[in-house]
């Protein structure tokens, strides 16, 4: 990423194109750069410096749902921050249960209740899952590999995985 003088707006971008997502699917997509107080505020906690970018998720009706995670653009969570030598780039509100992303750039059909594809990947990350869906792959994504289930609160297998 470019150096501190750069907009959070600009990050994000850079980031997004990156990963083979155009600027002009971010209003579809809902993507919002947040300064450090603007993050601390939505993450409830106090952290030090951590400017980001807001990623809202999106039920297969293609309405969001009151759930999104943040994209570290500059700084870090928290003081420390490390998992075996890396930052962690992602983060999500503390104690909320895990949610499938459908790319709001595919179209997901219904019949008979359950959502009908000729076939459908799953990958880890909303950015891997939007790009595939650009390409034509209908693909949904999990936020971690063990995101499909969470044993805090005894789910064996997320509700939004049972609509395929």
């Amino acid at each position: 990423m470019k150096d501190r003088g750069t907009s959070l707006n600009d990050l994000m971008i850079e980031d997004l194109e990156r990963s083979g997502i155009p600027a002009k699917l971010i209003p579809k997509l809902g993507f919002k750069p947040l300064n450090p107080k603007a993050t601390a505020k939505f993450l409830g906690k106090k952290y030090r410096n951590a400017a980001s970018y807001k990623i809202p998720f999106f039920d297969h009706t293609g309405e969001r749902i009151p759930f999104s995670r943040l994209r570290l653009l500059r700084g870090e969570w928290y003081p420390g921050q490390r998992e075996k030598g890396r930052k962690f780039k992602y983060s999500q509100r503390a104690n909320t249960a895990p949610h499938l992303y459908f790319p709001p750039v595919y179209s997901w059909t219904m019949k008979k209740g359950k959502i009908k594809v000729p076939y459908l990947c799953i990958t880890e990350g909303e950015k891997k899952a939007i790009k595939a869906c650009l390409c034509g792959i209908p693909t949904v994504a999990l936020s971690g590999v063990f995101n499909f289930k969470s044993a805090k609160r005894n789910i064996s297998i997320i509700d939004e995985l049972r609509l395929f």
